[in-house]
């Protein structure tokens, strides 16, 4: 058993190291060649499989894991054990042959599973027909976004016919059980190699002719003990397996390989991904996941444990896979994307000066930031950035889509990725404030989009309902434009400029739109550190006390001319002794792109 169990610790070590490494595939051509040949001097293989094409070719592993769990009718892909407790994931099944036993170990599922806790069943088989049933836990944590498993600090607890039992330690073992064995103190180290195309572990591959890999250290112990024959026959002939794994040897024998190998089998994110995102079959259809995204995905672990966490706390919705795929396309084309709010920067935005504003903005709670996130909690759509073309004099437009109902697209103007801070904090805001609208328009069935992703009215308002009447304090913000609009085709007050006639609807009892802008950009701008010359010739026109508001003011109106909302407001400066803030305020548009830029 010595020789057994020095060379099942080195096969062990040599697993680990084959399923532990985090570097890309050429980095495991590299590193697995003197690997191949320490594992064919040895008794005993490990390997994952799929469950199904182990049950035809075993039908006593089939009946057991039937009888003692409640399968599904039409797949064994989450088999449920009342008794027990939980589900295990029949998808794959890890198998760890030896001439004495077979191995195999399951992910455990739970409803409502222990936090940071990995839990596999672990069934193993000797080969005189007894086997062992046990539950073995894993706490995990995260660290950088990766999951790392204290294998040091698992538990087993023993399956007795229908009964968990949680078996004492002993070691070293008596002769009458066998020996747990697992990994502990596991310490990796990244190494790289080469004086071209070093990368750490994980990072896409580089040219070169050698690669970085993990070296890892540890020892192998004996963790646990246990009866081969609980809750089996006893090698009687009445148990449910008949020489699974050679002749009918004595187990309680210590000459032979009596050890039961403990390795935790890990659903990777990717296999995660993929059951999730391709989970119905794809009949006479692109699969969710291509072969190219899959491929992708392999060799970027940090954003795939990312998609995966996105499909978990969604419940892998429908709605969830088609934003994943969405997003896999923008990263695989350089772009970036925040999945804690779904939103989506385009290449020619991200690192941006624009998108620098952007983040500056997501750091603190106010109007944008509390629109964007509002819009990700209601709508369970994307919004992606972009910068690019925009009709003539514009600085920003937002549009829909035609052909795509999970996403809205924000695109900045080039000139003003030049310009100033408040230039660009006014044209997000006002970008943003058009997405909140469309989203929420369209979900009531008021507007479509055109091919060119602009809003075409398709006003079906209820009937019978005065919408003059309605106090929109009582709505969300999301219904008072469907309320809103709904009013002015009451009226017959719709304009082509309807757009904008609804950011200044003076006539509801809530705040227009043009005043949250207004007090967004008063308290989310260094005002005191403007530009001399831009700050001291607005004192000079507004004074001392009302200048920042009295710019901001006019800020907020940028994009809005032309409404009746805009003449009324203009209309307060006119006459001899408001000349110059009348041309001021109509000048506004030149004068702000005058303004610092925070962010060149």
């Amino acid at each position: 058993m010595n020789q057994f169990l020095n060379d099942y610790k080195q096969y062990l070590l040599v697993v680990l190291l084959l399923i532990g490494v985090y570097s890309c595939q050429n980095d495991e051509t590299i590193q697995n060649e003197p690997e191949q040949e320490t594992r064919r001097a040895l008794d005993f293989e490990a390997k994952k499989v799929k469950m199904h094409t182990l049950f035809q070719e075993n039908k006593e592993l089939d009946r057991f894991i039937s009888q003692n769990f409640l399968s599904n009718e039409l797949s064994h892909e989450n088999v449920n054990a009342t008794m027990y407790g939980f589900s295990i994931d029949t998808t794959n099944v890890q198998v760890i042959s030896s001439n004495s036993f077979n191995s195999y170990t399951f992910i455990v599922n739970r409803d409502e599973a222990e936090e940071n806790m990995l839990e596999n069943y672990v069934l193993t088989v000797f080969s005189n027909g007894d086997y062992s049933q046990m539950l073995v836990s894993y706490p995990y944590t995260y660290v950088d976004d990766e999951i790392q498993y204290s294998i040091n600090s698992s538990t087993a607890q023993f399956i007795v016919d229908d009964t968990l039992l949680l078996n004492e330690s002993s070691s070293p073992c008596p002769s009458t059980q066998a020996e747990i064995i697992d990994w502990e103190d596991i310490e990796c180290v990244a190494v790289n190699c080469g004086e071209v195309g070093n990368h750490p572990p994980g990072q896409q591959c580089e040219d070169g002719t050698q690669r970085s890999y993990w070296e890892c250290t540890g020892g192998w112990v004996v963790i646990d003990c246990v009866q081969p024959s609980s809750g089996s026959s006893a090698g009687d002939g009445a148990g449910p397996f008949t020489n699974p794994a050679g002749g009918g040897v004595d187990t309680n024998d210590d000459t032979i390989d009596d050890e039961i190998p403990v390795m935790p089998m890990i659903k990777t994110s990717l296999e995660e991904v993929i059951g999730c995102m391709n989970k119905d079959g794809q009949l006479n259809q692109e699969p969710k996941l291509t072969q190219g995204m899959i491929t992708w995905l392999q060799n970027n672990r940090f954003t795939t444990n990312l998609v995966n966490n996105f499909l978990k706390l969604n419940n892998c919705s429908d709605s969830a896979v088609d934003i994943a795929k969405f997003a896999i396309k923008k990263l695989i084309d350089n772009g970036e994307v925040n999945f804690e709010d779904i939103l989506f920067k385009d290449e020619s935005f991200k690192d941006s000066g624009t998108d620098c504003i952007h983040n500056s903005l997501m750091e603190t709670d106010n109007f944008y930031s509390e629109l964007i996130s509002k819009f990700f909690d209601n709508s369970g759509k994307v919004m992606t950035f972009e910068i690019g073309s925009v009709p003539t004099g514009d600085w920003g437009v937002a549009k829909g889509s035609s052909d795509n109902d999970n996403e809205f697209i924000v695109t900045m103007s080039e000139e003003i990725e030049n310009g100033s801070s408040l230039q660009k904090k006014l044209t997000l805001c006002h970008e943003v404030v058009h997405v909140y609208m469309f989203n929420a328009l369209e979900n009531w069935g008021l507007i479509n989009f055109d091919i060119n992703g602009l809003p075409i009215l398709s006003i079906d308002c209820l009937n019978g309902i005065n919408y003059n009447s309605i106090d929109l304090n009582q709505l969300s913000i999301q219904n008072r434009f469907a309320a809103i609009i709904c009013a002015y085709n009451q009226n017959s007050t719709l304009t082509d400029n309807w757009t904008h006639e609804i950011f200044s609807a003076w006539n509801f009892d809530v705040d227009t739109y043009t005043t949250k802008i207004k007090d967004f950009l008063l308290n989310n701008h260094d005002w005191e550190n403007e530009n001399e010359a831009f700050k001291n010739e607005a004192i000079g026109i507004f004074g001392a006390m009302n200048w920042k508001e009295e710019v901001a003011k006019a800020i907020s109106w940028i994009g809005l001319e032309g409404t009746i909302e805009y003449n009324n407001y203009i209309d307060n400066y006119t006459g001899n002794t408001n000349v110059a803030k009348f041309f001021y305020i109509t000048g506004i548009k030149l004068k702000i792109e005058t303004a610092k830029n925070d962010c060149p």
